[in-house]
């Protein structure tokens, strides 16, 4: 399938708020195809800093040296999206033999260029073997943050589909900050 046609149904379908018909029969063919991604998924990330050195000269007395390069090691675990134009979409499976095909805009998705204080953007499309079922936008809401812990509720808004404003689970994040 033409990548260009599958990120202009995913504009379409987000512009429509899943009621293009069009737009919705492209992104589950597409989806369909993807391979599955792990529900839990995320990444780690550490940091050490450069060494000092101390050292006594006749000259300057004691000094201190700091080596500046920093061991930056990242981990991440549970799969790739696929990146589709401005996009990355990804299909995550259910344990009923439905899938969500979750599509998020790519730069505020990936590490490096993520926003700090916003989150991306997300959409999820619920299909099951015949096709969609329902889209919603990804809403997020903090149920946790004391003592430099975090955890945040996901869920789904249905915008198109049975139930229009009924909030689907999409999942949990936690972090830690320093």
């Amino acid at each position: 399938m033409d990548r260009l046609q599958v990120n202009a149904a995913v504009e379409q379908l987000i512009e429509s708020h899943g009621a293009d018909k069009d737009a919705r029969a492209t992104v589950y063919a597409f989806g369909k195809s993807l391979p599955p991604v792990s529900r839990l998924s995320g990444s780690v990330e550490t940091e050490v800093p450069g060494t000092t050195f101390h050292a006594c000269t006749p000259e300057q007395g004691d000094i201190q040296a700091q080596d500046e390069d920093k061991d930056v090691k990242t981990f991440t675990f549970g799969g790739l999206p696929e990146r589709i134009g401005l996009y990355k979409i990804w299909r995550e499976p259910d344990r009923r033999g439905r899938f969500k095909i979750r599509i998020a805009h790519f730069w505020k998705l990936d590490e490096g260029t993520e926003s700090e204080t916003e989150p991306p953007q997300q959409w999820c499309l619920a299909c099951d073997p015949n096709g969609p079922i329902w889209f919603g936008e990804w809403s997020t809401r903090t149920v946790w943050d004391h003592f430099g812990l975090q955890i945040d509720r996901h869920e789904f808004i249905e915008q198109w589909g049975r139930n229009l404003e009924k909030r689907h689970p999409g999942g949990w994040s936690i972090r830690i900050f320093p």
